[in-house]
Order: C-alpha cells, then sequence, then structure tokens
C-alpha cells in the first residue's frame, strides 16, 4: 500500500463470446563476491528507460503496487471460486486488466477495495473459462500427452491473454522440424485430452540452465556453483527457513550432491531432509544469507531481501540474477499460468522475455533469483531461474561461456515455500 488512489476507478466489462467456440487452433511453425560485501542500491540498469515518460521511481513504485495487487487477489482462495481466473498489468497507466469467469458484477466490491488500498486502477474482462477448468484440463493434456514417442511438450500454458484457452508449447523428439503437417497431427492428438480450447505451437527443445564465484557461508542467493563429479554449473537461490535453519535453494534439475563455489570450492552442502513439493525447488544444507548478488556476472554488488514473496502479472518487470551470466533486467512477464518439464517431473511455471529480445538468462543460471525491487532499491524475492529456449538464443558475457535466451521460465518463491511447513524467506528483518 505504497500510494493512496489518484483517479477514480471504473469497471470496464468486455465479452469476447463470439470468439470462444471450442477447438484447437493450429500455428504454422513458419509463421563473485561474499556473503558480507557491503549492500548497495541500484547498482544495476534500472528498467525506467522502457517508459520514458515516467521516473524512474514512478516505474518503480508502480511496479511493487500492481504487483502487490495481484498478489492479494490471488491469495485470497475464495476468489478462485467466485470466478478469478488471473491478470495483465500495465506499468505506463498503473492499470490491472482482471481476468473473470462468471458473475463479472460480484467481483467489484472486492477489487475496488483492494485497487483503493493499492492505489491503482482496474478493468475485468470475462473469460471463458474458470481457473480450475483450465487447470484441469493443462494437468489433463500433461499427464496423457506430455511424453509421447514422438512429440515431447515442453510447457503449458494455461492462461494467455492473447488466447482464450491453453497453449501447449512442444518439440520433436528427433529434433527435427516440425511441419505443418505433423503439427497438426500434434493438435488432434492434444484436442482428444483437453476439455477447453486448445493451440499448440511448435518449439525447439527446452535448454535447462545446468552449466559469481567465491562466496562462503552464509550463501547469498545469484551465486554460481559447480559440480566437480558431473561437470555441470548452477546457481543459488533465495535462502529457505525452516525453524531456525536457513537453507540454500537451487533448482530441483540441479541435483549434485556436491556443489561448491565456482572458483572458491566452499561446499554448498548435501540434500536437506526436507524437500519443496512443489516449484521445481531443492534444498541444499548450506546456510543461506539474506542477500542477493545484483551486478554484473563478475560484480561483488549485493541488495537485501526484504518483505515477503510476492506474485507478479503479466505487464510487471522483472530483474533475473543468474550466478554465470548476473542480473539482467528490463524481462517482461507475458505468462504467469502454466507448466514446464523438469528433468521429466512437472512444474508450475512463469515465462518472461527480455523486453529488447537481449539476455534475459542463460545456462548456469538455473536456481538464480528473480525479484523486483522495493520502494528502497532493495529485493522482493519473486521466484526461481529454471530455463529458456534454444529458439531465442544469443550471444552472452558469462564466467563460463554460454549462448543465451531473450525468455526465460521461472518458478514462484510464494509457491516453493508454500508448499514446506512452517517454512519462510530468509529476509534482512529475520536472518
Amino acid at each position: 500500500m505504497a500510494r493512496q488512489a489518484r483517479i477514480t476507478r471504473g469497471v470496464i466489462v468486455f465479452t469476447a463470446a463470439a470468439a470462444l467456440a471450442l477447438g484447437v487452433a493450429v500455428q504454422d511453425p513458419s509463421a563473485g563476491a561474499s556473503s558480507e560485501a557491503p549492500s548497495v542500491g541500484l547498482s544495476h540498469s534500472t528498467p525506467d528507460s522502457l517508459y520514458p515518460q515516467l521516473s524512474e521511481a514512478a516505474v518503480a513504485d508502480r511496479n511493487v503496487d500492481l504487483a502487490g495487487f495481484y498478489t492479494s487477489v490471488y491469495d485470497s482462495a475464495s476468489n478462485f471460486g467466485r470466478g478469478f481466473v488471473d491478470m495483465v498489468v500495465d506499468i505506463p497507466s498503473d492499470t490491472a486488466t482482471v481476468y473473470w469467469h462468471g458473475s463479472v458484477a460480484s467481483s467489484t466490491p472486492l477489487l475496488s477495495r483492494l485497487a483503493a488500498s493499492y492505489g491503482v486502477n482496474y478493468k475485468v474482462i470475462a473469460w471463458p473459462y474458470s481457473h480450475a477448468q483450465l487447470a484441469a484440463a493443462g494437468s489433463a493434456i500433461w499427464a496423457s500427452s506430455g511424453k509421447s514417442s514422438s512429440f515431447v511438450i515442453d510447457h503449458v500454458r494455461v492462461f494467455d491473454p492473447r488466447y482464450p484457452g491453453i497453449t501447449v508449447q512442444g518439440h520433436l523428439a528427433s529434433g527435427g522440424a516440425m511441419t505443418s503437417s505433423a503439427l497438426t497431427s500434434v493438435s488432434e492428438r492434444v484436442a482428444t485430452t483437453s476439455t477447453v480450447k486448445t493451440r499448440v505451437l511448435a518449439d525447439s527443445a527446452t535448454v535447462e540452465y545446468v552449466t559469481r564465484t567465491t562466496d562462503y557461508q552464509p550463501f547469498n542467493a545469484g551465486g554460481f556453483m559447480t559440480s566437480p563429479k558431473n561437470g555441470y554449473n548452477c546457481s543459488t537461490g533465495f535462502g529457505v527457513r525452516i525453524g531456525t535453519a536457513d537453507y540454500v535453494t537451487t533448482a530441483r534439475h540441479c541435483s549434485a550432491v556436491d556443489f561448491r563455489t565456482y572458483s572458491g570450492g566452499n561446499l554448498y552442502g548435501t540434500h536437506a531432509s526436507v524437500q519443496p513439493t512443489n516449484g521445481g525447488a531443492l534444498l541444499l544444507t548450506g546456510k543461506a544469507s539474506y542477500k542477493t548478488f545484483s551486478g554484473a556476472y563478475n560484480s561483488s554488488a549485493v541488495l537485501s531481501v526484504v518483505g515477503s514473496p510476492i506474485r507478479v502479472a503479466v505487464g510487471n518487470l522483472v530483474y533475473t540474477s543468474g550466478g554465470n551470466t548476473g542480473v539482467h533486467s528490463k524481462i517482461k512477464v507475458d505468462g504467469t499460468t502454466g507448466f514446464t518439464d523438469d528433468i521429466g517431473l512437472l512444474a508450475d511455471a512463469i515465462h518472461a522475455h527480455q523486453s529488447s529480445y537481449s539476455i534475459a538468462a542463460g545456462p548456469g543460471d538455473s536456481g538464480g533469483p528473480v525479484y523486483v525491487l522495493s520502494s528502497s532499491g532493495q529485493a522482493e524475492a519473486v521466484g526461481m531461474i529454471q530455463g529458456g529456449t534454444r529458439s531465442e538464443s544469443i550471444s552472452c558475457p558469462a564466467t563460463s561461456d554460454v549462448t543465451c535466451s531473450s525468455d526465460v521460465y521461472f518458478t514462484p518463491m510464494v509457491d516453493i515455500i508454500g508448499s514446506i511447513h512452517g517454512a519462510s524467506l530468509v529476509t534482512a528483518t529475520n536472518h
């Protein structure tokens, strides 16, 4: 609740009924410092240049308030029963578009009260399917069609404001090009398992970022670690507290038991006895700090982690801070409800892209933190980096030479922490 409401709010209701016939839409495929390094403020590029009409402070302020509004609406469980589906935010207009299934009138009292408390504007768009319908259909698609002999599903996007249904992305197991006829065949098969409108898009295989460097306990988020035994690299995520113990986190597919700092050789511990059941994360027994690296891959800059984990909506801007490629800004969320393939296991996933199609993340960044800046210029935890796609590969500077991606999939810290009984985020106020 950083600001007071500035202008009168109204509810604008649209309907897309004419475009909501069930079916499958087919798209042609052609179309290094220690944990005790001094905390600093905005040590990296900020997203204000995306919106030159706004000051840097105004962009950060609106971004956090819109994310706060989304988090409050999302975390009221009864809202899904009432009809809440998802949300898209627009920073320049300071407006949230709420997607609602069923009686839109029932949304007015709740949304008006929450919007006023965060000082944001909102409008409502009618959506053809409920959150429960979309989640159930997405799970069914994954379970029934996720691993065929010829087509591999990489991601299932349950909500996409550009398409009133479910979007499935995948690639041929052979690694070959997806022809129009092959895509049509896959689409027809997927349609038999879906009760909602579904489209299938061709994609190249997912790159899991399993590939700064002298950190020591307590370990910061965004550290670069390596496994001498398995020969691959990953990053550390936000610290998680259970009882009085503060655990290092990383991505679930970073499954080595001998991770150590890339250059210093300090051990991150082994797998903890308690693990998350959601979010594609893994807890290590090394002690975590309340800070995250926040500069380039070879920078010692850090930020303190403050507040509770928050959710982001489509349109929110985030930072990624992988251990291998460093911090990247102007990462814009474009999909919030879906799944991604995490070493054959299902993981909830949010998709985002770098607004100028520059670097979002790269191999070795898996497990690293995703965050927004608070009004004080510190980090508010959003998520954990999981991967990107080869189809958007670009070259990038890094500790370990890699080809990076302009898009990124990450899992929400809210879900990771929420799946562990008694867990909380390690922050500057509770460490």
